[in-house]
C-alpha cells in the first residue's frame, strides 16, 4: 500500500515540476522577446537621430596666484596725433617766450605713456621745466582731471616756485583757469596730513610745535617738510626734558645707564694713529710743559671754573722724556682720572692769537713761542701719548659733567638728572643727550623700522662703551616719548606715515578715506633722491590700496642720484637707483621705463669735465655723461684749487679779494646770471666768517650752504673748505647693517655723500668754479686735485 502512494506522489512531482518549468519557459520567452523589441527599437531609434548631443567633460583649474605689481598692465591712451598737437601748442609758446623747446629726452619724458616712469636727470638738464609740460600733456591731452594729479617736491619754498611754473603755464593752455587747486604741489608731509588727520585723530604734530606753543593743526598747505626748521624749538625740548627727568627719577635701570653713558662721554680717547711731532719740537715742549699747566689752571681759575670739587687741583705727571715731564692739570679723586684743561671753552678762546709765551728751552736759553701754538702741540702730545684714563675739559658741558661725576662719586647718589653732551663716533660734534636721542630715533624711524624693535636686532657691540649705553636708554626713552605725545593728542611726522604704511591698517580702515586717496592716483615726484625708505614705503602703500580698488595709479620720479645728499638725515639714493624694485610695475611692461636726461644747459664743458672726475670715486651709482648745452665765451676755466693754512686767517682775505676779482668779470659780461658769484659752504659758520672778512659785499654775491644750493646757480663759484665724512659711525653702522636696505654701511655710504656734496658745489658754477681748503685736506678736495693733476699729465 505504501508504495502506491509512493508512486502517486512521485508523479504528481513529476507533473508540477512540467507545469512549471512550461510556466516559467513562456514566462521567460514573452519577457526577453518584449525586451528584445524594445532595446531594439531603441537603439535603431537613437542611430536614427540627427542630433548631436554635447557632454561638458572641461576640467576646472583655480589658480591662487595673486598679481603683486602695483602698476600696470595698462598704459596711458598716448596717441600720435596727441603728440602732435602737444608738439603744435608747444612750437607756439616757444614763440611767445613762454617755455624753452624740449630736447628728443625731455619730450620722452613728457609723453611717457608707461605707468612706472624713472627720469634719470643730470645737474642744469632742464628738468623743472620738462615737469611742468608733462603736467599740462596730463591734463590738456591725456584728459586726467586736475583732482586725480598730485605733484611733489620736498620743501614748501620748492612748491611754491614750482606751483608759479606751472600755473604760468598752465594759463597759456587754458585761460579760464584761473588758478590751481590748493595742494596740487604740495610737500610729503602736507599729503600726509591731508589723508590722516581725521582718521588719526590729531589735534597737533609735535614736529610743527613752535615756541609760540600753538598745538593746534595749521592748513594742509603750510605743512613744510621738518627738516626745513632746524634745531628743536624750545617748547619741543622741555616736553621732551620732562620726559628725561621723570625718567630719570623713576626707572632705576635707566638711570644707572644714563650715568653709566655720562662717564664714558666725559671720557677722551686717545688717537690710535701715531702724530709726527719732530724731535726738537716734542724736546721744548717737555721743558715747558709745566709752566703751561700751571698758567692754564690759573686761567681757568681766574673765571671761577677752577678748581672742581673732588678733584686735585695740583699738575700730574703722566709723561716723561729724559728728566722732564709732560703734566696733567689735575686728576679726579675717586677714579685717579686725569684732567686735562683746554685752550678753549666751547668756541670761547682764552688766549689771544698774537700772544707769546716766554721760556726757557732744552739748550738753557730764553726762548718765546706763539702761545696758542704751544697749546696746540700740547694737547697733540696728549692725545697720543697719554694712555692712561683721562678727561679733557673744552666747552662747559664737560666741566658740569665732571663736576657732577666728582660729587656722584662722593656721595654715591645722583638727586637730579644730568643734561650733558655726548658724542657718538662718528658725529661732527657732540650734542645734548635729549636731543641726541630724539634724532637718532627720528633717523631709524625715517628708515621706516620702530626704534625697539631695530635695537633687538642689531649686532652686540664689541664692549660696554658709549653707543651700548646709549641703545639702553634709546628705546625707553623713545616709548614713553610718543606714548605721552600720543597722550595729549599728538603724533610724530613718522609714526604717522609708518601708521599709513602698514598693509593690515589699510585692510581695516581703507574704506573710511578711499576718496582722499584719488588725489594720489598719478604722482609726479620731483627731487626723488632724497627720499627716504619710511616715504618710499607709504606711496607704495597708497598706490597698492589703489591698486587693489582698481583705479589704476601712476608715479613718474625725476631724480639724480649724483646730487643725493641728505642720507646723514635718513634719505637713500638707492631707493632711486632701485627704481622697479620698490615700485612694482606689471610683468607685460618689462619693468619700469627709464629716460635720461644728460644736456646740461648750465655748467661749461670744463667744469661739467671736472665733476664727473670726482663722481669716479663714488661707488654706488647710475652711469651717466653729460653733455654741455652752453656756448662758450672763451674766459671760462676748470675747478682751481687754492690751499690755505688753517693757523692763520690770512686765507679769509683771500677769499674776500677772489670774490671781488671775480664779481668785476663778470659784470662787465653783456649778458650774465642774476647771481655773479655764489659762495658755497658746507657749514653756515665758515660762510659767517668770510661775511665779516669781507664786510658789505655786492648785490649779484650769495651765500648758500652746499644743501641750501640746489637748484641754484651762478656765473662763477667758490666753495669753501672740504668735503670729507668722519668714519667709525658705530651706532649708524649697526643701524645700517640691521635693515637690509642698503648696500654699503653707514661709513661707506657718507663717504660718497661727501663726494656727491662737492659735486653739487662744482655744478653750481656755469664759467669758473674756484676751490678754496686746508692744505691738510684728504677729502674731496685732494681726491679731485689729484684726478685733474693725473688728467692734465696724460693731455701732455
Amino acid at each position: 500500500m505504501f508504495g502506491f502512494l509512493e508512486k502517486i506522489a512521485f508523479w504528481f512531482i513529476k507533473e508540477q515540476l512540467k507545469s512549471i518549468r512550461a510556466d516559467e519557459y513562456k514566462s521567460g520567452w514573452s519577457k526577453g522577446y518584449s525586451e528584445g523589441i524594445y532595446n531594439g527599437r531603441k537603439e535603431g531609434y537613437e542611430e536614427g537621430k540627427n542630433i548631436v548631443i554635447i557632454q561638458d567633460e572641461r576640467r576646472i583649474h583655480l589658480s591662487d596666484e595673486i598679481d603683486s605689481s602695483i602698476y600696470g598692465p595698462r598704459c596711458f591712451p598716448v596717441t600720435d596725433s596727441m603728440k602732435e598737437d602737444m608738439k603744435s601748442a608747444v612750437a607756439a609758446a616757444v614763440a611767445e617766450g613762454i617755455v624753452s623747446m624740449p630736447t628728443c629726452e625731455q619730450w620722452n619724458m613728457i609723453f611717457s605713456e608707461y605707468p612706472t616712469t624713472c627720469v634719470v636727470a643730470g645737474a642744469g638738464s632742464g628738468k623743472s621745466t620738462t615737469l611742468v609740460l608733462r603736467v599740462i600733456f596730463m591734463l590738456c591731452y591725456l584728459k586726467i582731471p586736475l583732482e586725480e594729479i598730485t605733484v611733489v617736491s620736498f620743501t614748501k619754498e620748492s612748491c611754491k616756485e614750482l606751483a608759479q611754473k606751472i600755473q604760468k603755464v598752465l594759463r597759456y593752455w587754458c585761460p579760464e583757469l584761473d588758478s590751481l587747486p590748493s595742494g596740487f604741489v604740495r610737500t610729503f608731509h602736507s599729503a600726509l596730513v591731508c589723508v590722516c588727520r581725521e582718521l588719526l585723530g590729531v589735534k597737533y604734530w609735535f614736529d610743527m610745535l613752535k615756541d609760540e606753543d600753538n598745538t593746534s593743526c595749521i592748513d594742509d598747505g603750510e605743512i613744510d617738510n621738518p627738516f626745513s626748521f632746524g634745531r628743536l624749538s624750545v617748547t619741543q625740548k622741555n616736553f621732551l626734558n620732562k620726559i628725561y627727568i621723570e625718567l630719570f627719577n623713576s626707572d632705576e635701570r635707566f638711570r644707572d645707564n644714563v650715568l653709566s653713558l655720562m662717564k664714558e662721554a666725559v671720557l677722551y680717547t686717545p688717537l690710535s694713529e701715531k702724530t709726527d711731532i719732530k724731535h726738537k719740537a716734542f724736546e721744548n715742549a717737555a721743558w715747558r710743559d709745566l709752566n703751561l699747566a700751571l698758567l692754564l689752571n690759573k686761567t681757568w681759575s681766574d673765571k671761577g671754573l677752577w678748581p672742581i670739587e673732588g678733584v686735585c687741583d695740583a699738575p700730574v705727571s703722566y709723561y716723561s722724556i729724559g728728566e722732564k715731564c709732560f703734566y696733567a692739570n689735575g686728576v679726579i679723586k675717586s677714579t685717579g682720572q686725569l684732567v686735562f684743561l683746554g685752550r678753549t671753552i666751547g668756541r670761547e678762546h682764552l688766549y689771544d692769537k698774537d700772544e707769546f709765551f716766554n721760556y726757557t728751552d732744552a739748550s738753557g736759553k730764553e726762548s718765546e713761542f706763539p702761545l696758542n701754538a704751544c697749546l696746540s702741540l700740547r694737547d697733540k702730545i696728549m692725545a697720543s701719548k697719554c694712555h692712561k684714563s683721562m678727561v679733557f675739559i673744552d666747552s662747559l658741558s664737560k666741566l658740569d659733567m665732571v663736576r657732577f661725576l666728582a660729587k656722584f662719586d662722593a656721595e654715591n647718589n645722583a638727586k637730579e638728572a644730568p643734561f650733558f653732551d655726548v658724542q657718538l663716533n662718528g658725529e661732527y660734534l657732540a650734542t645734548n643727550i635729549v636731543e641726541l636721542m630724539y634724532s637718532q630715533a627720528s633717523f631709524v624711524e625715517s628708515l621706516g623700522l620702530e626704534v625697539g624693535e631695530l635695537l633687538d636686532k642689531i649686532r652686540p657691540f664689541k664692549s660696554k662703551g658709549l653707543e651700548f649705553y646709549f641703545c639702553q636708554i634709546l628705546p625707553v626713552f623713545w616709548r614713553k616719548v610718543e606714548h605721552e605725545i600720543l597722550k595729549s593728542g599728538g603724533m610724530t611726522f613718522n609714526r604717522a606715515f609708518m601708521t599709513l604704511s602698514d598693509d593690515a591698517f589699510w585692510k581695516k580702515h581703507g574704506d573710511r578715506i578711499k576718496t582722499k586717496l584719488s588725489m594720489f592716483r598719478h604722482l609726479l615726484i620731483d627731487e626723488f633722491q632724497d627720499i627716504s625708505p619710511q616715504i618710499a614705503m607709504w606711496i607704495r602703500a597708497i598706490h597698492q590700496e589703489l591698486s587693489r580698488q582698481e583705479k589704476e595709479p601712476s608715479i613718474m620720479v625725476i631724480g639724480d642720484d649724483w646730487q643725493s645728499i641728505y642720507s646723514w638725515r635718513g634719505s637713500s639714493p638707492e631707493i632711486f637707483m632701485s627704481f622697479t624694485k620698490f615700485f612694482p610695475s606689471h610683468e607685460d611692461l618689462h619693468g619700469g621705463h627709464y629716460i635720461h636726461l644728460m644736456d646740461n644747459f648750465r655748467s661749461d664743458e670744463k667744469i661739467i669735465r671736472d665733476a664727473e672726475r670726482l663722481m669716479k670715486y663714488v661707488s654706488t651709482k647710475i652711469e651717466k655723461k653729460a653733455i654741455s648745452r652752453r656756448e662758450p665765451d672763451g674766459d671760462e676755466s676748470s675747478v682751481n684749487f687754492i690751499e690755505y693754512d688753517v693757523s692763520s686767517d690770512k686765507w679769509l682775505d683771500a677769499v674776500v679779494k677772489c670774490i671781488y676779482e671775480q664779481f668785476a668779470l663778470v659784470s662787465e659780461q653783456k649778458k650774465c646770471d642774476k647771481n655773479k658769484v655764489i659762495v658755497l659752504g658746507r657749514t653756515k659758520n665758515v660762510l659767517d666768517k668770510v661775511k665779516k672778512a669781507g664786510k658789505k659785499f655786492p648785490s649779484g654775491v650769495v651765500f648758500h650752504t652746499i644743501h641750501a644750493a640746489k637748484g641754484l646757480q651762478g656765473e662763477v663759484a667758490i666753495i669753501l673748505e672740504d668735503s670729507l665724512s668722519v668714519k667709525g659711525h658705530i651706532f649708524r653702522n649697526r643701524v645700517y647693517e640691521a635693515t637690509g636696505f642698503f648696500s654699503l654701511d653707514y661709513d661707506a655710504s657718507m663717504r660718497d655723500e661727501a663726494i656727491r656734496l662737492a659735486y653739487v658745489a662744482i655744478t653750481r658754477g656755469v664759467k669758473r668754479v674756484y676751490w678754496f681748503a686746508p692744505t691738510e685736506s684728504t677729502g674731496a678736495f685732494k681726491i679731485l686735485k689729484r684726478a685733474c693733476m693725473v688728467s692734465e699729465k696724460r693731455k701732455l
